[in-house]
């Protein structure tokens, strides 16, 4: 996302109005942290209020962005879970499903929090994991060495979440919205777990070799 100087928010009550803003931003007490600015700034609080709106459209673009990739990946995973061969990897594949679902929930109910609903959009970066993971699947004949090429599918997708899961968190905190950041924390807690799951059993594989 790139800002211009058409920007309101970026650069100043004086610009030209930016198409597509957020609705939440034009009304602030649906985001606590925009109305802790003050009323008549100074010039030094100023350009505090309007950084404070700016990233709250950071912020709305964020979740928007996580609840597709997660709505994107609960329509993929099951087709990893079929595709392994490792009973432990095929747990581990389980136990991903079950938490993109679980996430999926979350981020529901942050979009609730910020007065928004998700927007219909494809997360391209996701898609792009998701394509690998299906050519994955198609170009390998199921055992150990699928399995490991999934495990490395796998931890490019974990990767990518973790990043988009801390930075929502971080833009949550910076807003004063602690509710938020705690349930994207949670959402991030899994995906590091997971993480490293994919990771030991890639090294378990490793030595079994």
């Amino acid at each position: 996302m790139y800002f211009s100087e058409s920007h309101p928010d970026y650069f100043g009550d004086d610009a030209a109005p930016r198409h597509g803003l957020p609705p939440t931003l034009t009304a602030e007490p649906l985001l606590p942290g925009l109305a802790e600015a003050p009323a008549e700034p100074t010039p030094e609080g100023s350009f505090e209020k309007h950084w404070l709106k700016t990233l709250a459209y950071v912020l709305i673009e964020e979740v928007q962005e996580l609840y597709s990739a997660e709505k994107q990946l609960t329509e993929v995973l099951p087709n990893m879970t079929v595709a392994c061969a490792d009973p432990i990897l095929c747990a581990i594949c389980e136990t991903h499903f079950n938490h993109t679902r679980e996430q999926l929930r979350r981020i529901e109910m942050v979009q609730k929090t910020l007065g928004q609903v998700p927007d219909g959009r494809t997360n391209e970066s996701m898609e792009g994991l998701l394509v690998g993971l299906i050519e994955t699947i198609a170009e390998n004949r199921s055992g150990s060495s699928r399995d490991r090429a999934l495990i490395v599918v796998a931890q490019k997708i974990k990767h990518f979440e973790m990043a988009a899961y801390c930075s929502a968190r971080d833009f949550a905190q910076l807003l004063g919205l602690g509710p938020v950041a705690e349930i994207l924390q949670k959402s991030l807690d899994e995906e590091i777990t997971l993480q490293a799951k994919f990771a030991n059993l890639e090294g378990l594989m490793a030595v079994r070799q």
